[in-house]
């Protein structure tokens, strides 16, 4: 993190672009050790191995721009409280991993064309794709679509035993 920021002395307590930088240059790594999380993360890896040089250049080259918005039920507009999963990349976008009353969020990240990752449990995932200027704040609502929903029910028959 000090490498990176006397590299570009803008990310001081930028903790979360730090954060996206260190994984955005990761060369991501599997481990078999950790089943059944083979993917990356891990806990054998983490993100990868980091590569220093790659991550110092993006470090010198970032231009900070942000992103906020609300995420909304698409067939009431109620805002979705809760823990949405909300990620660019693999930034998590809700700061506090909730988001608001509002369904609103915020967040500051390199300037840069980001596919976001929307899931929460009872709706249908989102992949809206968005693009952050530097210098500015793009704002991206998201209205996700309530999954369906299925009754299940078991009907079997008890079968007394045979009279002896």
């Amino acid at each position: 993190m000090a490498l990176l920021i006397s590299a570009n002395p803008a990310l001081a307590g930028n903790i979360d672009v730090l954060q996206m930088l260190l994984k955005m240059n990761a060369e991501p790594k599997t481990s078999p050790q950790c089943p059944p999380f083979v993917d990356t993360p891990n806990d054998v890896w983490g993100w990868g191995i980091l590569d220093v040089e790659a991550a110092v250049i993006a470090a010198q080259n970032v231009n900070l721009g942000g992103i906020e918005g609300a995420v909304t039920d698409s067939t009431t507009s109620a805002p979705i409280e809760g823990q949405p999963d909300l990620h660019a990349h693999r930034q998590r976008l809700a700061a506090d991993r909730r988001l608001g009353r509002d369904g609103g969020y915020s967040r500051s990240l390199p300037a840069a064309t980001y596919d976001v990752t929307a899931n929460h449990y009872g709706y249908l995932p989102k992949k809206p794709g968005v693009a952050v200027p530097a210098g500015a704040t793009t704002t991206l609502n998201i209205s996700m679509d309530p999954a369906p929903v299925w009754t299940v029910s078991a009907w079997w028959m008890s079968r007394a035993p045979a009279p002896r």
